[in-house]
Parts: C-alpha cells; structure tokens; sequence
C-alpha cells in the first residue's frame, strides 16, 4: 500500500502550531466517499470517489468519508431540483466518528444514523448509503485478524434502529502478521465490482440496475504528493453537474476543492487539481475528441500526469483515440523538451512563434496501460496502477530549464517556484487560497469515453 505523503515545508508553518505538537509529520493520503449523482444515480450501484486529505500520521483522516464533496462546476439541477454536495453520507446524515482518531483500527469507530429524511432526488435508501459508507471506512482502516476494525452502528431515529445489529461488528480486509491469506469481511447485501477507470463500485446485487456506461461518466484529476516520502500523484476522479456529459474531460481545467485537512483545521478544502493549483498561465481545450494545451505555464511534469490522467479519463480506443496537442511558444520548447522527444509525439507545425507537438492515444483497458502513444515524466505505479502516477527520469537530453525541473513547494499552493508574488505564508495559505487557472473552452459534442 502506498506509503503517506510527507510534506516536507512543516517547518515553515510550524510558528503556527502549539508546542505539543511540533514532533509531526504531515502528510497527504486519500479517503474515499460514496458519490451522489442526483437523479441520475444508478440505483443498483454506487461509486466511491477518492479525496485527499492532509494529515498528521493520517490521524483524524477517517472523519471526512461523511464531509460534503463540493461538485466542481456548480449545482447538479433536475427537474424538481437541485443539490451541490456529492458525497451520500453527507446528504444523508451519516457520519464517521472514530473514538480515538489516531488509533485506527485499534479503537472503536461510530457510524452515526442522523434522523433526516432521505433526499427525495435519491433511489437509494439510507441502509444502502450506509453500506457504500461502510465500504469506505473499511477500505482505509485496514483491519486484521490481530486487530480488525470495531464497527458501531448507531442510529438517532427508530427507523434505521435494526441497522445497528446488521452492520455493527470486527471488519477484516488484510493479513495479519504472519500474512496468511485471509476471507474479507463482507458488507451484508453488497459486493464490489471495479470499473475501468480503477472506480470501485458498491453493488446491491437485488436491485435492478441501469446500463454499464453511467450517463455522468467522470474524469480524472492528479494531485501531487509532495514531500519527503515517494514522489507522485495521486488519480482521483472527478464528476460533474451533468449538465455537460459530452465533455467531462473539461472538468481538469476545473477547480476541484478535494483536498481536506485534519493537520490543521480549515473551513474549506484547499485545490486538489494540480494541474489547476501549478499552473500561473495557459489555455485548455476540449473539441470533439482532441485536447489541446496552449501556452501553458505548469512543471513539465504536472502536465504529464495530467496528460495520463486524461487518458485513463477517456478511455480511448481504435475507433475512437485521443488526440492531444501541445502548442508551445519559444521560451516554453526547453521546458517539455522531454515531449518533444518521447516516442509517438510529432511536431505538425513549426515556426519561429510557435511548436506543435501531438500525440494519439489508444488505452488498453484489459491490461491497463497505453497501446499507442507515450507520456514521458510519469508512469503508472505498479502497486496501485489506477490510483498512483509516480515519476521517471526523463532522458538527459537537452537539459530542460531549472523551472521546470523544480517542484514547486507544497507550502505555496504548489505553484511554480519562479513566480514569487504567488507563494503562500504559511502552510495555512494553502487551505485557503484558489487556484488560478479557469480558462478553458468546451466544444465538444461527444464523450472520448462513451
């Protein structure tokens, strides 16, 4: 399982801190929530959607399973309504509630029943909430026959009462010491399926579902793990309103405040876009099934993880592969020389104002990686392929600018190191500062992954 991500600036946000609490490290790890899509949830099925949250040995991470997950391009509306939280626990009243945050599995955790109303967009009932729920407090507390995870289920309302006893419970989901291959502990009435963009689904096997092919596909986002652990980024997927399915790739040039913190405490969620967060100047645009970036100013690697992350995003095929087009000026060549060189990618235009590099891409789902075309800087983690993007020397020729081989600091917004007048005071900025980039054009009147 991947090691937490240590961010390696505590010291300059340590001013800040009590005294008790400068022995620390902090660090980003991830959570999953169970996702809402309004009217448009499948009934038979739930998605579970990664988060990061920044932590201190990832205490206190388990809590923002139930927080409410913003949408990132605005309200999800229907026909008798509309909802802006994407997180089911949150809309349903479901809370996690460990009883010693920094001993998990080893003490007790609440899932605490509200007594609210289910919403009456949903077609899910709050037991199978409940369930999908569950499945995200299991999946991160990694329980074991020595120490499995002590489930309470409390409810408020007499309704949901007879939850209690079904749910409550040791859950168990790795080996123990001695690695022994063990039987997970099963979530009554569910089982787990993965799709092929690495989503795990909770299934209720007795309810009749929709099509395969959700009618809200998302995309894929990559946040940097900055810090003195393993390098990377981290896949998390994205959905959005629905009001612009055709195109749910525009969504990575999109805020997505995903990004939440128990190291210190915040009323808002900080970005979790990188692409977004790094980038002080550029354009990105969907057309059909083409993206193209255009005078970008983001770390070369950045790019590149975000480049794969569309990719896995789009899911494209054969018939119908992604395109992608990178439009540099002068001063930008040195930067993505390592694109310039990478196989597959070719320059279509060439004059003194400005290089186009494109490439065509081509997944292939079954094995999980590229048939055609090649990103350079990053590559899948083979550990966790849909979950982590790590980086690999690039090759040493010709040497690209110091800026673009610095990563910029977690501590200022994880923006590039050349622009100054951006960076943050403190680690505290980061939790409250916006990324800058917004422009993006959408034209697009079909899904590279549908």
């Amino acid at each position: 399982m991947k090691t937490p991500r240590l961010l390696s600036l505590f010291a300059a946000a340590s001013h800040l801190l009590p005294i008790s609490s400068l022995a620390t490290s902090v660090g980003i790890t991830t959570v999953e929530q169970p996702i809402n899509l309004g009217a448009k949830s499948d009934p038979g099925r739930i998605p579970l959607g990664r988060v990061g949250v920044v932590s201190n040995y990832n205490y206190d991470i388990h809590r923002f399973i139930g927080s409410p997950r913003p949408c990132p391009d605005g309200t999800m509306r229907w026909e008798n309504g509309s909802e802006l939280d994407q997180n089911l626990a949150s809309v349903f009243g479901i809370s996690v509630e460990p009883e010693d945050s920094t001993s998990v599995p080893g003490a007790p955790v609440t899932l605490r029943i509200k007594k609210w109303p289910a919403p009456a967009y949903s077609p899910y009932t709050k037991e199978q909430v409940l369930a999908a729920t569950l499945r995200c407090l299991v999946n991160s507390a990694n329980g074991t026959p020595e120490q499995p995870l002590d489930v309470r289920v409390i409810a408020e309302g007499v309704d949901d009462q007879p939850l209690e006893k079904k749910y409550s419970g040791p859950y168990v989901t790795r080996p123990g010491a001695l690695g022994e291959a063990i039987s997970p502990t099963v979530i009554p009435d569910t089982t787990s399926e993965w799709d092929a963009r690495g989503i795990e689904w909770v299934v209720f096997p007795q309810v009749t579902r929709k099509p395969v092919v959700p009618s809200q596909p998302p995309s894929m986002i990559a946040l940097r793990a900055d810090g003195d652990g393993d390098a990377g980024w981290f896949l998390l997927p994205v959905w959005g309103n629905g009001e612009n399915e055709d195109a749910p790739l525009a969504l990575n040039a999109s805020s997505a405040p995903l990004l939440y913190s128990a190291a210190y405490r915040s009323r808002a969620g900080p970005e979790a876009n990188s692409f977004v967060s790094e980038a002080s100047d550029g354009r990105f645009e969907v057309s059909g099934d083409s993206v193209t970036f255009s005078a970008v100013q983001v770390p070369a690697d950045t790019l590149a993880a975000t480049i794969l992350a569309l990719v896995i995003a789009a899911q494209p095929t054969e018939v119908l592969p992604l395109r992608v087009s990178l439009h540099l000026d002068p001063q930008s060549v040195l930067r993505y020389s390592a694109f310039r060189s990478a196989a597959g990618w070719r320059e279509t235009n060439r004059n003194p104002d400005q290089i186009v590099l494109e490439c065509e891409f081509v997944w292939d789902a079954a094995a999980r990686q590229l048939a055609k075309g090649s990103v350079p800087l990053v590559a899948l983690d083979e550990e966790q392929r849909l979950r982590f993007i790590v980086p690999v020397k690039a090759r040493a020729e010709p040497q690209e600018d110091p800026e673009s081989q610095t990563r910029p600091s977690p501590a200022i917004n994880h923006r590039d190191s050349s622009v100054p007048e951006k960076r943050a005071d403190s680690l505290l900025d980061l939790y409250n500062k916006p990324g800058p980039f917004s422009l993006w054009k959408v034209e697009s009147t079909r899904s590279p992954a549908e």
